[in-house]
């Protein structure tokens, strides 16, 4: 069976500050999809309890470096969800406040098999030719339903920080 190619709708947006309830892992992580669900498991069995994972929570993975040049060992990412600030948090669980800024975004479906393709296309395909260049900041991705059963798609959304490329002005002479 071919591959379908992934689709998304790619735009440049200002981000909001998000305060979220985190447990953070650091080493390989890169496909391994039971190290998320695990992690996704365990925080969403702390928030429920505390009314804190609603009827449809999003899920949040932060990705603390770039996998491009750091080493598997060394990656640090976290998996959140969003809570109001100053939520109590216990049991490992840690604040996590992403600041607000420009960033560029990547909305589509996808099996969790296929991120990583996703996060390619969108750093290595879409931003080289956008006029943004890679900013100061995490990258995350923002997922907004549990995978379907019937095959396995969610909406997810990339979003990674970005300034403008411009023509910075040269010195000036006197």
């Amino acid at each position: 069976m071919a591959r379908k190619s992934l689709e998304f709708d790619i735009c440049v947006r200002k981000s909001a500050v998000r305060h979220l309830a985190c447990l953070h892992h650091r080493g390989p992580y890169i496909g391994d999809v039971h190290l998320f669900e695990g992690l996704f498991d365990r925080l969403l069995g702390w928030a429920g309890p505390r009314g804190l994972s609603g009827a449809q929570p999003h899920r949040v993975a932060v990705f603390h470096n770039d996998p491009e040049i750091t080493p598997p060992d060394e990656l640090q990412m976290s998996v959140g969800l969003s809570v109001p600030a100053g939520t109590p948090l216990q049991d490992g669980i840690e604040a996590l406040e992403i600041p607000a800024g420009t960033c560029a975004v990547a909305v589509g479906r996808m099996r969790f098999d296929r991120h990583g393709e996703a996060w390619w296309l969108l750093m290595g395909e879409w931003l080289p030719r956008s006029g943004w260049k890679p900013a100061a900041g995490c990258s995350f991705e923002v997922i907004h339903e549990a995978p379907s059963e019937e095959d396995g798609m969610h909406q997810v959304e990339l979003w990674v920080p970005v300034a403008s490329v411009q023509a910075q002005p040269g010195p000036i002479n006197a």
